[in-house]
């Protein structure tokens, strides 16, 4: 009921939306995430009930796990459910996302329930038996999977599962039948040739069979620690001596059965359209007299990180990426330095390093994406939220530029950097008594730094004047350029409101209104915001200045009844729609919200119909007239 009464307020004709829907599409496929979200979003704004708005939110939702916004692809796979709780997929990745988390058990009944929404798809049930065969839970993971196959029974990965549970619970025979049927339906699957080697020459003694899997699996799979193994056990069979490591000390896999299921199970979000891939196969490796071009150093990167030697890939890809832009060749050093981050990915080093190489492109929303990621791993270090700042400023998101500078401050007091910087961005936004204090406290704190003279003059020029004389220069130019900051402020603060980020709208909202006391549409929106937030209070207190400065705009009575109402506040509600009506009987919403709150009063139910039966004359057609007409029948 409630969207239904808040969607009479906007008076703005719906768009379809669909062309902003087709172009996030093709943005996805171009690998341009941020702006297919952004078009995603404008999709969903524009057309707020249409039943593909679920659907756009699964986009949303990869395209921010892409951008490492695992909060931002929740919410929206969140926000995907509610609209279409029957929606499978939005359950299968949210499944994922709390399996990544560590929730086991959340991630289990995610995934159940998936399988249930869709009976033909296999991934949950796999994601589900993956799990299983983890703890070790045999006879449970063979009925899953199982079932699985039932769904897909040409899948080599679930085949392959199967025969790992097999040996388990039924022996060598089932173990390789299933094995072999994998190996039917994709010659060349990696983890059944490799398992099918290691049962040969385990457990069936057969070691011309064993010899023959270990090989073909080594041509279609020649790097990575189940090729070691391969190599090792191809060197037992023949009474040859044993391969030694390569060069960057391979660590030998204790279980080899098992780790084969494991690298090629259903176990990262890729799965669920969530994330890349990261069972690429690699090139071969070059000859060791090959020259360290950036290729043969993000080779060894990658090798480093399959033998868990992570620092070590880090900087062999930071390596690479400066031999590439030493030869000039900037995109290979971008790929070089995003790999970085693959490779280690809980090293905050790593995305800082590409995050300043992203601002050195001129590319700062791309650069400040990445240093989010960096102090998401590293929160103490202020040289990361000195370049978030940076970025922040480039792209025009001053409050974020201010948070990280305040945070640089606390963990940085004795440098000098943090706190100009402050003092100099609440100059150039125009909040000039906060500019003034920041001037003072850097030169109280900093009086030796050559720009402490500076700080005072500056302070000086800002600090606010008495209240008897009016803080304007002679021309009136201090008071244009309020103006203009202010609705340069307001713009900002629509822009994150429509996106439904509200706490930055709220932030340039009131950024708006310090400038501009008196400009009633920032109070107006902020009431909207506020409602959005369900903090009532703010909104109701919004809304009564925006009538205070607009006693004639219908939109703010309405909503103000509409939140005093929530608030339980029912007389004062009545007091706003009546006065409202009187200034526009033909209000349609506000007839039915008046009539909904004298049917609360025995004594003004007969009010209640006439208001009922007023709103279905003007709207016949709302979405809400059913509703009307119930109670008319009642």
């Amino acid at each position: 009921m409630l969207v239904g009464l808040l969607a009479g307020l906007t008076g703005c004709a719906r768009q379809p939306g669909e062309r902003e829907f087709r172009n996030a599409t093709r943005q996805m496929e171009r690998g341009a995430y941020e702006r297919a979200r952004d078009l995603f979003i404008k999709s969903i704004n524009k057309r707020p009930d249409h039943e593909r708005n679920a659907e756009a939110f699964l986009h949303i939702a990869r395209a921010s796990w892409l951008l490492e916004d695992a909060d931002g692809a929740h919410r929206a796979l969140e926000m995907s459910r509610r609209l279409n709780p029957r929606l499978s997929e939005s359950a299968y990745s949210l499944g994922v996302l709390a399996y990544y988390q560590g929730d086991i058990p959340k991630a289990r009944s995610l995934l159940a329930e998936a399988a249930q929404l869709d009976r033909r798809d296999p991934r949950a049930l796999e994601y589900i038996g993956h799990i299983l065969i983890k703890e070790q839970s045999w006879r449970e993971a063979w009925r899953v999977l199982h079932e699985a196959h039932t769904r897909a029974p040409q899948s080599p990965r679930i085949l392959a599962a199967l025969s790992i549970v097999a040996m388990e619970i039924q022996g060598v025979e089932e173990a390789v039948a299933y094995a072999m049927q994998a190996l039917e339906r994709n010659p060349t699957y990696p983890p059944a040739l490799y398992n099918l080697g290691v049962i040969h020459e385990q457990h069936t003694g057969e070691t011309e069979h064993a010899l023959a899997f270990f090989t073909q699996y080594l041509l279609v799979q020649p790097q990575g620690r189940e090729a070691y193994e391969a190599r090792r056990a191809i060197a037992r069979l023949q009474g040859e001596p044993e391969p030694a490591p390569d060069p960057l000390d391979v660590t030998p896999v204790r279980n080899t059965l098992v780790r084969a299921i494991d690298t090629n199970a259903p176990t990262d979000p890729a799965q669920a359209d969530l994330s890349r891939n990261e069972q690429e196969s690699e090139e071969e490796r070059s000859p060791a007299t090959a020259p360290r071009t950036p290729e043969t150093l993000l080779q060894d990167a990658r090798r480093a990180a399959q033998d868990g030697q992570r620092d070590l890939a880090l900087a062999l890809s930071r390596r690479a990426a400066e031999r590439a832009r030493q030869l000039q060749q900037p995109v290979l050093a971008e790929r070089a330095l995003r790999q970085g981050t693959e490779l280690a990915p809980e090293s905050g080093r790593a995305y800082f390093v590409l995050g300043r190489f992203l601002l050195e492109e001129n590319r700062a929303e791309e650069a400040l994406q990445s240093f989010r990621m960096a102090i998401q791993r590293e929160e103490q270090n202020s040289a990361y939220r000195m370049s978030l700042a940076e970025a922040a400023r480039a792209v025009g998101e001053y409050d974020e530029a201010l948070d990280a500078l305040r945070r640089a401050v606390d963990l940085a007091p004795d440098q000098p950097e943090p706190l100009w910087q402050i003092a100099e961005l609440l100059d150039q936004t125009m909040i000039r008594a906060r500019a003034a204090q920041a001037y003072r406290d850097f030169a109280e704190r900093f009086p030796r730094d050559t720009r402490a003279p500076r700080a005072i003059e500056r302070a000086q020029a800002l600090q606010p004047t008495e209240p008897s004389t009016r803080e304007q220069s002679a021309d009136g130019s201090v008071d244009r350029q309020r103006a203009e900051a202010a609705r340069t402020a307001m713009a900002r603060g629509f822009d994150y409101q429509q996106r439904r980020n509200w706490d930055r709208a709220v932030f340039y909202y009131q950024r708006a209104l310090e400038l501009q006391p008196n400009m009633e549409p920032a109070y107006f929106n902020l009431g909207l915001v506020y409602l959005e937030q369900r903090n009532l209070n703010a909104a109701r207190d919004a809304f009564k200045q925006s009538i205070e400065r607009a006693p004639d705009r219908i939109a703010a009575r309405y909503n103000l009844a509409l939140t005093l109402r929530e608030l339980g506040e029912t007389s004062p509600a009545v007091q706003q729609l009546e006065a409202l009506l009187v200034r526009d009987p033909d209000y349609a919403p506000g007839h039915l919200l008046l009539g909904l709150l004298y049917e609360q009063d025995n004594r003004m139910r007969s009010r209640a119909r006439t208001h009922f039966e007023r709103f279905l004359e003007l709207a016949p057609d709302d979405p809400n007239a059913a509703y009307a007409r119930s109670r008319l029948d009642s």
